[in-house]
């Protein structure tokens, strides 16, 4: 599991029966005239261009929940429960809108889990790819690429100094 610099984030054995995140809105886009419906989340993967880790990793949640309806909007996916309940908010690095901690361990038992500081009483999850964002609204930066070595083509570490020739 990775660390999160997300104010708020679970570490194992945390008390969840108080929520602590600072007063938030809910957001209310229900009669957003932009939002698009896809058929499917191959459709919707598609054209928002998610990345293909994170794909596999969405589908092993939302197909395992009741998602009646699935909507782009600007910048994330919308997944539309069929019972009460917040929709998913299906962003490229995280999701948020999970309506408690066990919600997620009993999807994805490994995943990075947090308190959701924009939608109030829900969890969020960390994406494999792009990671979280901050509390500021900043993105976590992402990787450095690593240069092959010019002696014997093994990628470098960050040091600059090849693990095989020294």
């Amino acid at each position: 599991m990775a660390d999160d610099d997300r104010p708020g984030a679970l570490e194992p054995g945390d008390d969840l029966t108080e929520y602590d995140s600072p007063e938030e809105l809910e957001i209310d886009d229900a009669n957003d005239s932009s939002e698009r419906r896809y058929g499917s989340l191959s459709e919707a993967f598609n054209d928002m261009k998610f990345d293909l880790d994170n794909q596999a990793f969405i589908r092993r949640f939302a197909e395992s929940l009741d998602v009646e309806g699935i909507y782009g909007r600007s910048g994330y996916l919308k997944l539309v429960r069929v019972s009460e309940g917040p929709a998913l908010q299906v962003h490229r690095g995280y999701t948020n809108g999970f309506r408690s901690e066990e919600e997620i361990r009993h999807l994805l038992p490994d995943a990075h889990v947090w308190r959701s500081q924009r939608i109030k009483g829900t969890f969020g999850v960390t994406h494999p790819v792009h990671g979280p964002m901050r509390g500021d609204g900043s993105r976590a930066r992402k990787p450095v690429p690593q240069k092959p070595c010019p002696n014997c083509g093994d990628l470098m570490p960050l040091s600059g100094i090849c693990d095989n020739c020294g």
